[in-house]
């Protein structure tokens, strides 16, 4: 008995004879698969016409599910008998299939009718997906882990996907086998992983999902439509450390972590700082810090078989403690002034030094000395023509002696004493404005007397009597309240000899003197319209600013010169409690007067825009809303813009000095919309908007109806149907066409193309009458919206040939290196196929063919494409279809603003073709944009930015560089937004290193690529550096394009993608820590439309393999027989092997994979 069988899913065989045909399927048996079976008599297989033997060439059995073939058996026993089977079909969850049986005769081809053994049906089904249940995950049970269960409940489940959501971010955790045991109990332990960023992060709340993905049905179903999440976290540690708030020690805390830990280590910068035994401790103190550096402390919680199970993580630091100090004196004490002192230390790899000049007493100091754990300084003093010893001092400081209070030279040029004489009488101080004056009476012989006011021992100024006798002294830097005991020294220099006398009073400092003439108003001036402007006046000239207050916080600090205040951070209609103090700053230590105080005032309302009006533009498919500013306010300076709502949805912001109307290009065609637009001004961490106005509603335009121009039929069974050019030109918003045929899609034209052929594919006597209709759409996020539908009759002439023709007919439009034409046909009638490339012959096929791959044709160019059947002289009516090369060329590029950022997306872009647009896309919301799919049919001459509506000045919106056309190629097109927002109100980044406002990564649709891109505020900045994960990808120098594109992912992980801008400053590098964005990285594309032929040219004992790819970007594809490896094809070339190795009537398994070589590294799809 000889039975060849090609098993589509999975079947197995049951050896019965039965006097009955029958067809039974299963209902509601599971959520997987659906068993048919049948049952059919002897009689079937017999050719009554031949005494009942069985048929020459064999029975072909063929199993259809919903009308589409899924199981097919040829019966050729030599001796017929009754053959029952069972074909088990996997569908999944919640299917409903109408199964259908019939049997033909091979050669004929006709249908077995004999006893009813043939269309037999039956309905079958299956459960709807059985989600998994009991889904736990602990809530702090442990310090180190969630711990998660679960129930199976399902057929499907090949894996479970354990998944971390927070905050909007998502994370795969692990994916682990499934199971077909239904009321099986899975767990999984997320456990805390050291230095791993997958990790979960201590104390944080997660919610945890089980995701099931069945290979059976290539799905995965998970909470999206079921019950599949669970919160969970960790016992917190809650590490904490005191941050530069403590001048001698790093405090740390945490949470009692007892239950969960035999002891605590406790790490600064990786090294231990300690061991804790006691686990029940929840506080150290690290008085042993480095200080002037932010150090990273670690908790670790350690088993009992010591090891580390869980970590936490804090910042913290403390000022640098280090000082060195000391005197320049000659032999008799008197301090020498103007000697140069300068230390050196090396620390960090880092060389620092640093210099001073000793004061009229000969000391010296450094303070906030930085020598990191401990650093070695040599010190030394110097000036020229004298001899000071020693001639270097060395010391080390570190945290134990972080002060070297003695570092002393000895100034050895010898000052012998005068024979002058010096007397002082009536030395008294007198309180001023923010000062202490000090006068006296005093006798000298000497020509030229000096003096010298000290303060608490340390000198504070100094006078002479050289153009007579001295005023007196004024101290400027004592500390307002204090009591001190000052000290007037007298002394004469003659012939390099000294004569030296004092005398001592304590005194009083002066509190600091208060500013007096507090006012507040609104419109002080010509850029402070809207804002509150406070003013005063101040009587001292010794004093180091003033603090604005604002409701009792501080909200400013000015300088000495300043008398007025413009507050450009106020609420609108809000009323504050303004008050200024006067303040001396004295040792990091701040004085202030007393608060003057004005009286409650109410910070100037927002003004509203007025005639808000939203007029629908019915040919621009677009909603333009405009208004006007209101009589007064033209000139107010306390506003950013106006923004604008559809709805409750920011659509878009005006900025100040623009415009003052939007057009909505995004809005769905025929819903209803009220549109409002509210003044707004930009604050550093916050945006104060209007309650703003509103429009009256309006319906957002239905997209206009196109017309037909006309519909012919050049040939036998086509119509050409040629749409009106007038529409192009006349509708800017809609992306392109679909065209029907008695309702039903046929093509979709983008929106350049003049015409489309519809091909019925049937066959018969009289014309087929059919209405074809026309609708423009719209894409809008994947969502397609279309016009009405213009309509035209046509009758389209066919020929009735009798043979069966190829069906299911399709050319490709994806693939980059060929078309691919496709087509079914029954394998029990032995046809050959001829393929037709615009009506003239490209191949005559054999029976076994079912594919043709045309490698001959110029990208992005438009084909008709036929094929037909011929049989012993018969042949079938050409079945024709439209295909082309996918053109790879690629046109991106950014629309770049450095001056605010904003305003750079859903600013549309349009390719042109002399004036008719023949493509579009939009910016994203970094300013970035792609044109993938270019059209090659008619051309690209020009590439234009559409700013009307929007806050963007271009100098040139059209750039030619896309002519001629792209093909294959990239190029890149950039605009440069010149809009520069007016000084006031003060932009809140001006001065400072520019903000990440949007960072977007976008993966390609057709290539292995994710372009990130970014916009930035107002600011500074040198460039950016972009990082995928924690590996720096490059940087992007300042006058370059705010993108990247990175092409050295690994496909199919979701990578965090991070942009930092950066500034040098002497030399370093300064950065923010960014902005990010997630993305998948497109994983390497498989092969499709694998075909092996027998035979395919004609020889025998081969078997011709051919395929496609998406990209054609691959290093080589390798071609598998039952898993083994039988040959590489290099890229490049046509995709086709022949095999002609393999054994005459053996069944073999082909595969082929792409394979691309990046780096080291071999990717497989």
């Amino acid at each position: 008995m000889i039975r060849r069988t090609l098993v589509m899913v999975a079947a197995f065989c049951l050896s019965l004879t039965y006097a009955h045909a029958q067809l039974t399927a299963t209902d509601g048996l599971n959520d997987a698969y659906i068993d048919i079976s049948w049952n059919l008599a002897q009689a079937c297989f017999e050719d009554a016409g031949n005494n009942n033997e069985a048929y020459p060439d064999g029975v072909h059995l063929e199993l259809f599910a919903d009308g589409v073939s899924i199981y097919i058996e040829v019966i050729d026993d030599l001796i017929p008998s009754a053959v029952s089977n069972t074909f088990r079909h996997y569908v999944g969850p919640g299917s409903s299939i109408n199964y259908s049986l019939m049997l033909y005769i091979i050669g004929s081809g006709d249908e077995v009718s004999v006893l009813n053994c043939s269309s037999l049906s039956d309905m079958g089904s299956t459960l709807a997906f059985q989600a998994p249940v009991n889904i736990t995950a602990t809530d702090a049970t442990r310090a180190d882990a969630v711990e998660l269960s679960w129930q199976n409940k399902s057929l499907l489940s090949s894996s479970f996907q354990i998944i971390r959501k927070q905050g909007g971010v998502e994370r795969l955790v692990a994916t682990i086998p499934g199971s077909t045991l239904i009321d099986s109990v899975f767990t999984y332990v997320d456990a805390y992983h050291i230095n791993n960023a997958q990790s979960l992060v201590n104390g944080e709340q997660y919610e945890y999902c089980i995701r099931t993905f069945s290979s059976l049905v290539d799905s995965t179903f998970g909470e999206a439509d079921f019950m599949v999440c669970d919160m969970g976290s960790t016992v917190a540690i809650g590490l904490q450390a005191t941050d530069f708030t403590l001048t001698d020690r790093v405090t740390l805390t945490w949470n009692n972590v007892s239950a969960y830990a035999d002891k605590l280590a406790i790490k600064r910068n990786g090294d231990l700082v300690v061991t804790i035994d006691d686990q029940s401790v929840i506080a150290y103190s690290d008085l042993d810090p480095t200080f002037g550096l932010n150090s990273l402390y670690t908790i670790d919680l350690i088993d009992a078989q010591g090891v580390v199970t869980v970590q936490d993580t804090a910042l913290g630091g403390a000022d640098p403690i280090g000082m060195i100090s000391g005197y320049v004196r000659n032999k008799e004490g008197i301090g020498i002034q103007g000697v140069k002192v300068n230390y050196e230390v090396e620390v960090l790899d880092s060389l620092i030094r640093d210099s001073t000049l000793t004061d009229y007493t000969g000391h010296y100091v450094f303070t906030d000395v930085f020598y990191a754990r401990q650093g070695s300084f040599s010190v030394k003093a110097e000036r020229l023509g004298a001899t000071i010893k020693p001639s270097k001092l060395s010391f080390v400081l570190n945290n134990a002696n972080p002060v070297k209070s003695d570092a002393d030279f000895i100034f050895n040029t010898s000052l012998p004493q005068s024979r002058d004489s010096i007397a002082l009488s009536q030395f008294e101080g007198v309180a001023g404005v923010d000062k202490l004056n000090f006068t006296w009476n005093y006798f000298s012989t000497a020509d030229t007397t000096h003096f010298q006011l000290y303060r608490e021992g340390a000198l504070i100024a100094i006078t002479d009597d050289v153009a007579g006798p001295p005023a007196g002294l004024t101290d400027l830097s004592g500390k307002p309240g204090y009591y001190y005991v000052y000290e007037l020294r007298a002394y004469a220099v003659r012939h390099d000899s000294i004569r030296l006398v004092s005398v001592r009073d304590t005194v009083e400092y002066p509190l600091v003197e208060k500013p007096t003439n507090l006012a507040i108003q609104d419109n002080y001036d010509a850029n402070s319209m809207g804002v509150l402007t406070l003013t005063w006046d101040h009587a001292s000239d010794n004093f180091s600013g003033f603090r604005i207050y604002r409701d009792n916080i501080l909200l400013a600090v000015l300088g000495p010169n300043q008398r007025r205040f413009s507050d450009y951070t106020g609420l609108p209609g809000a009323t504050y409690e303004y008050s200024i103090t006067a303040y001396r700053e004295l040792d990091s230590e701040v004085f202030e007067s007393e608060r003057v105080n004005g009286s409650p005032t109410l910070f100037p309302v927002f003004f509203e825009p007025i005639n808000v009006v939203a007029t629908p533009q019915a040919n621009d498919n677009a909603v333009i809303v405009s208004w006007d500013i209101p009589g007064g306010f033209g000139g107010q300076d306390y506003f950013s813009g106006f923004k604008v709502y559809r709805g409750s949805q920011e659509i878009g912001e005006i900025m100040k000095g623009d415009t003052t109307a939007f057009k909505d290009l995004l809005g769905e065609p025929g819903v209803s919309y009220t549109y409002a637009v509210k003044t707004f001004v930009d604050q550093p961490d916050t945006v104060y908007v209007s309650a703003g106005v509103m429009a009256a509603a309006v319906n957002f335009p239905l997209i206009a109806t196109p017309a037909i121009d006309m519909i012919t039929t050049p040939a036998t069974g086509k119509a050409l149907v040629s749409i009106a050019p007038a529409y192009n030109a006349g509708h800017q918003n809609f992306d392109g066409f679909i065209v029907t045929a008695n309702g039903l899609p046929f093509d979709t034209l983008q929106r350049h193309m003049a015409s489309a052929s519809y091909f019925p594919n049937v066959r018969g006597a009289a014309p087929l009458n059919v209405t074809i209709g026309l609708q423009a759409y719209r894409n809008i996020n994947g969502q397609f919206f279309t016009s009405a539908a213009a309509t035209q009759a046509a009758a389209i002439p066919l020929a009735n040939n009798t043979l069966e023709a190829p069906g299911n007919l399709n050319a490709s439009e994806e693939f980059p290196m060929h078309v691919a034409i496709t087509w079914t046909y029954p394998t029990f009638k032995l046809s050959r196929f001829v393929v037709y490339r615009d009506n003239a012959v490209l191949d005559t096929l054999p029976t076994t063919a079912r594919a043709y791959y045309d490698y001959d044709t110029d990208p992005g160019q438009t084909h008709e494409y036929g094929v037909k059947a011929i049989y012993n002289g018969s042949e079938s009516i050409v079945m024709s279809n439209l295909g082309r090369k996918r053109n790879l060329g690629v046109v991106l590029g950014q629309v770049i603003s450095n001056a605010n950022g904003r305003n750079v997306d859903s600013l549309e872009l349009r390719l042109y073709n002399g004036l008719k647009p023949v493509g579009r896309a939009f910016s994203n919301l970094a300013g970035f944009y792609i044109f993938e799919d270019l059209p090659i049919d008619e051309g690209v001459s020009a590439l234009a930015l559409q700013t009307m509506g929007r806050t963007v000045e271009v100098a040139n919106t059209s750039d030619a560089a896309v002519n001629p056309s792209v093909i294959n190629t990239r190029v890149t097109v950039n605009f440069t937004d010149n809009f520069t927002p007016g000084d006031y109100p003060p932009l809140p980044q001006r001065d400072t290193l520019v903000q990440i406002i949007e960072t977007v990564a976008q993966a390609y649709e057709f290539q292995r690529k994710v372009a990130i891109s970014w916009s930035v505020s107002e600011g500074l900045f040198d460039g950016f550096e972009v990082y995928r994960g924690l590996k720096k990808l490059g940087t992007v120098a300042k006058g370059s394009p705010m993108f990247f594109i990175d092409s050295t992912g690994t496909g199919g992980i979701e990578y965090l993608y991070l942009v930092k801008p950066y500034i040098l400053v002497n030399g370093s590098q300064e950065s923010s820590n960014g902005k990010g964005a997630v993305a998948t990285f497109p994983a390497l594309a498989p092969v499709q439309n694998l075909t092996a032929t027998a035979g395919y040219f004609g020889q025998n004992n081969t078997i011709n393999l051919n395929w496609s790819h998406r990209t054609g970007k691959v290093s080589y594809y390798q071609v598998e027989r039952n898993e083994q490896i039988l040959n590489l094809v290099p890229a490049g070339g046509q995709l086709s092997y022949e095999d002609n190795t393999g054994k005459p009537d053996q069944q073999y398994v082909y595969t082929v994979k792409a394979i691309l070589q990046q780096g080291s590294e071999l990717l497989v799809s």
